[in-house]
Order: structure tokens, then sequence, then C-alpha cells
């Protein structure tokens, strides 16, 4: 499987080519199919969480008291504005978001795709699922954007990479085996 873009808003990969470089619009982010579904489940909970839970939470404290002397009332209005902030993250994280799709896959490491590599010096053996940086973290998930997703992207079974480490320590893996995602790993 190809991985593909899918993109919401236009992305352009040379700089020299894009419209505007400046501060107005955020950089795109990579996000996989299941990371955007997962994104788009939690934004569906907060807004719901807003429109229902929080007014109905909010009247029940009011009967306790006037707001400004009533604590109960000013932590729900706390929890309420800390949702929103987050709704509003996630509306501006999905609106920028390039969703890798599947494709017909070319072999290359990229999102959406398990790597198995070789620690050239230790001959430790390891796997890596390749995903976007907003997704949730978990065991064997490396960010496109860390160390080992730079160095892995784009590259293919059979090449050896250099993992630079931002205190300036590196090591090298071979990459084994690149398979898009049946599943993503626990």
């Amino acid at each position: 499987m190809n991985t593909t873009a899918h993109t919401h808003t236009p992305v352009h990969d040379d700089p020299e080519e894009s419209p505007s470089c400046s501060s107005q619009a955020p950089p795109s982010a990579i996000i996989t199919q299941n990371g955007e579904r997962a994104l788009r489940a939690e934004l569906t909970r907060i807004r719901r969480e807003l429109e229902v839970g929080m007014a109905e939470r909010l009247r029940e404290a009011r009967a306790f008291g006037a707001p400004a002397d009533n604590d109960d009332y000013l932590q729900i209005q706390e929890e309420e504005i800390v949702l929103a902030v987050r709704a509003a993250r996630l509306d501006e994280l999905l609106e920028r978001a390039r969703v890798v799709v599947d494709g017909s896959f070319d072999g290359r490491a990229a999102v959406g795709t398990v790597v198995e590599v070789k620690d050239t010096e230790s001959g430790e053996l390891k796997e890596h699922e390749l995903v976007g940086g907003h997704q949730a973290p978990r065991m064997n998930a490396a960010s496109a954007a860390s160390p080992i997703g730079v160095a892995l992207a784009g590259r293919e079974a059979g090449d050896v990479v250099e993992v630079r480490l931002p205190k300036g320590e590196s090591y090298g893996l071979e990459i084994l085996q690149v398979r898009p995602v049946e599943h993503p790993l626990p």
C-alpha cells in the first residue's frame, strides 16, 4: 500500500513554492486515518459534554448559592473553559491535518507503516509503527517528527540509517522490513 496524503488544506512541500510562509498559517500535521477518527471522536465527546453535561452541572451547582461564593460552580466553569480550549485546539488541528490514507504500498517507510529494524551495534531487533505527531503515544510507535521517524521516513528494506539524537549522540539501524499497518500496534 502506498501511503498517500488526503489534505484538508493546501500543503506545500517546498517552502519556495508556498504562497505564504508566515506565522499566520500553522504547518500541517500528519495523522493516520485511525488518528483522525480518534481525534474526531474526542472532539464529538467534548462538544457533547459542553452542550449538555456542563449546562446541567452548572444548573445543579447554582442551587447551592451564588456563583461568586460557590466553589462547585467555579470549578465547573473552569472545567468548561479547559474543555472549550481543547475543542478549539482539536478543531484547528483537524483543519490543518494531512491524513495519511491507504493506497498501494511502495515499500518505503512512512506514516502508517511498521518498520522492522536491527540496531547495527547491538543486533537488537525492534518494530516501530510510524505515526503522526498528534496521535496518542503508545508502545512501539514512533512519531514522524521524532529522530527515529525522521531517519526512517522514505527509506526501504536494506537501507542503513543513522538516528541522530538531540544531545548529539547517534546510532545506526538497518531496515529489515517495511509493511503497511494492518492493525495499530498496542
